[in-house]
């Protein structure tokens, strides 16, 4: 047999009657660019180390990495009706394999109620190399929740779980800490954006943070937005003695989000609507929540606080806007002599705690740390 006969033997091998014809296998007749991929499903740390058109029985089938055994019913089915209707189009990705020819993704696909269902007994695929192990998970994981297309399967609630026990394993074994709940939704956004609902996802990140504390720690920080700190108000969590008025009189403690661009516009906006809110023509108090956000230094919390303090002082120098509350009753609404200058919650510890945190507490910590700074200069 002449070389040039034994090649067309092994093309020819490769061929089925409805799916995959001569042109097909060309690995260069396959269009899809990795790189595009790779932008598509935001995956880093992994190369492209080369591209063929194989048997399919000569790769070892690992459903992503261990996920899962199987793929839906309703998956199989859909993707099977999909190649019935549009056969193998070149311009959609090969399925990914690693040097040990392992399978990354396409176990749907590769599925015997679907490939062999149909015939098709070879495909492209590309070999690719991962930089670590955690660049692998997020392959395997980004990879199994595409947008809606043609060729999709979905992700259920347990495939997007193990996806991030994963993660956070290997992120520990690498990292030697665990990932914070931040990192944990978002990888759970990362696995299960498009297949799962929202109220799927939200569901998942409680119930991962309540069974698996050994496994992720809390953020060192929470970033409140007004809404949700209403609704940290409104739980068991909170504890503080004034949580009833807080949440019977709106009108008695007004709620300002220091980390906001326009801070200062509400801040106008909240004092006029309390300097107008009452009828009686007394004077009232504007206790004040501050939620600030995480300081970029870790610890340093309570100068975001002091910070706040402080600006806020600088405006009361310029405002012309409340002079009218100001000229009855000689000081600005949050000045007056019963208001209360409050702070929300900002570092874990505070959260668990449940307690506001008044401005002495905030005056008490600059003495502190004043006391140890001349300390130091000793």
């Amino acid at each position: 047999m002449t070389e040039e006969t034994a090649s067309v033997f092994d093309t020819l091998l490769l061929c089925d009657d409805n799916y995959i014809t001569p042109e097909h296998t060309d690995p260069d007749n396959w269009s899809a660019e990795f790189e595009e991929f790779c932008e598509r499903f935001d995956l880093h740390d992994v190369e492209l180390v080369d591209k063929n058109v194989m048997p399919i029985n000569k790769v070892k089938i690992i459903f992503n990495g261990g996920k899962k055994a199987d793929s839906l019913p309703r998956d199989r089915e859909k993707l099977k009706e999909s190649y019935e209707k549009n056969k193998v189009d070149m311009s959609q990705y090969p399925i990914c394999i690693d040097e040990n020819y392992d399978t990354v993704n396409g176990g749907t696909r590769l599925h015997d109620e679907v490939f062999k269902a149909l015939g098709i007994k070879s495909y492209c695929f590309w070999m690719v190399k991962f930089k670590n192990k955690l660049a692998r998970i997020d392959f395997e994981n980004k990879v199994n929740d595409p947008e809606e297309g043609v060729y999709r399967r979905k992700n259920t609630v347990t495939d997007v779980e193990t996806g991030v026990k994963a993660y956070a394993d290997a992120y520990k074994e690498s990292n030697g800490t665990e990932i914070d709940h931040d990192q944990l939704k978002a990888k759970i956004d990362d696995y299960g954006g498009n297949s799962l609902t929202k109220k799927e996802r939200n569901n998942l990140f409680k119930e991962l943070i309540a069974d698996n504390s050994d496994r992720f720690k809390p953020a060192r920080y929470k970033t409140f937005t007004n809404q949700s700190f209403r609704g940290y108000m409104n739980d068991d969590l909170f504890t503080d003695s004034r949580k009833a008025d807080c949440i019977a009189d709106p009108s008695k403690y007004w709620l300002q989000n220091a980390k906001n661009g326009a801070r200062w516009r509400q801040h106008i906006d909240e004092m006029y609507r309390c300097a107008t809110f009452h009828t009686d023509q007394s004077p009232h108090p504007m206790h004040q929540i501050v939620i600030t956000p995480p300081p970029d230094e870790d610890g340093m919390e309570m100068q975001e606080r002091l910070d706040f303090y402080e600006a806020r002082e600088k405006l009361y120098r310029k405002l012309d806007a409340i002079s009218m509350y100001k000229f009855k009753n000689g000081r600005y609404p949050a000045q007056h002599v019963d208001a209360e200058l409050l702070f929300a919650p900002s570092s874990h510890k505070e959260v668990m705690v449940g307690k506001l945190i008044p401005f002495q507490d905030v005056l008490a910590w600059k003495v502190t740390e004043e006391a140890k700074k001349n300390q130091d200069d000793e």
